[in-house]
C-alpha cells in the first residue's frame, strides 16, 4: 500500500467555506465516536452524515462557526454531542449536490488513514491506496471537485503506535458497551455480562480493565487540552 497526502479546495462545500469565513477554526471528521459516516442518495443529491469536531482557542469564534454551520440551508440535521474545552463535537447531516470526496475515495478502494481536517479553507487528506491503483486517474477524478495538490507519496506509515486490543479484551469491552455497563444506572451487572461470554466475574473484569487501560488513555490523548496530554500515559 502507498500513502498519499493531498489537499483539496472542495468548491461549494460547507467545510472549506466555513473555514474560509472563520479561519481560526479547525474542522475535522471525528472517528472516535460511534457514528460512522453515511452517504445517502436523495434525488440527484447526497446527504453526508457524520460526527464532526470544531476546534478553536477563541470561544467566540468557535461559537460563531457552530452557529454558521447550524444555520446553513444545506444542514439537514445538527445534533450537539459534547463540548470539552476548546472543542465542540456535533452530529451533522449535510445535503450536497456533488459526491463527497470520501465517497469517491471509497469507490476506488482507498482507505482513509487519518481523520479529514479542514483548515484555512482547504481539506487535508491522508489515504492509503493499493500499489496497482492509478494515482493519476484518482487525482483527475478528485480534481472535478476543486484544485488539488499532492503533498506526499510514500510507503504506508507504520501503525505500531496504535491502540490495539486482544480478541478477549475487545469482546469484553464490546459486551460491556452493548450491555449498558457504562449507562447510569447500569443496565446489567458484571455477572450478567460475564455470563454472556461464559467467563467468571474476575476473568471478565480482568479483560475489561485491560481494555479500558488501553482505550481510555488514547481517548484522552485525542480530547484532553494540550496542557494535560503530556501527563497521560502511553499504552
Amino acid at each position: 500500500m502507498r500513502e498519499v497526502e493531498f489537499s483539496i479546495y472542495h468548491q461549494d462545500c460547507w467545510g472549506p467555506k466555513t473555514s474560509e469565513k472563520i479561519p481560526e477554526v479547525k474542522i475535522s471528521l471525528n472517528n472516535n465516536i460511534a457514528v460512522l459516516p453515511v452517504i445517502q442518495d436523495k434525488k440527484n443529491s447526497h446527504i453526508f452524515s457524520a460526527a464532526w469536531d470544531f476546534i478553536c482557542n477563541d470561544r467566540k469564534e468557535l461559537d460563531e462557526a457552530v452557529r454558521h454551520v447550524k444555520g446553513l440551508a444545506s444542514t439537514v440535521r445538527f445534533e450537539p454531542i459534547e463540548r470539552f474545552g476548546n472543542r465542540f463535537t456535533t452530529f451533522l447531516a449535510i445535503k450536497t449536490d456533488s459526491s463527497p470526496v470520501i465517497e469517491r475515495l471509497l469507490e476506488r478502494g482507498c482507505r482513509v488513514s487519518e481523520s479529514l481536517e479542514i483548515l484555512d479553507g482547504v481539506e487535508q487528506w491522508k489515504v492509503a491506496i493499493g500499489e496497482d491503483q492509478n494515482l493519476r486517474s484518482l487525482v483527475s477524478e478528485l480534481s472535478k471537485e476543486g484544485p488539488i495538490k499532492i503533498n506526499r507519496i510514500g510507503p504506508e506509515a507504520s501503525k505500531t503506535g496504535e491502540t490495539t486490543l486482544t480478541d478477549k479484551q475487545m469482546a469484553a469491552l464490546q459486551t460491556a458497551v452493548e450491555g449498558g455497563y457504562y449507562n447510569w444506572p447500569r443496565s446489567q451487572s458484571i455477572e450478567d455480562l460475564a455470563c454472556k461470554l461464559a467467563l467468571s466475574k474476575p476473568a471478565f473484569l480482568a479483560h475489561l480493565r485491560k481494555a479500558e487501560a488501553r482505550v481510555i488513555p488514547a481517548i484522552l490523548k485525542q480530547f484532553a487540552p494540550p496542557t494535560l496530554r503530556s501527563v497521560i500515559p502511553s499504552r
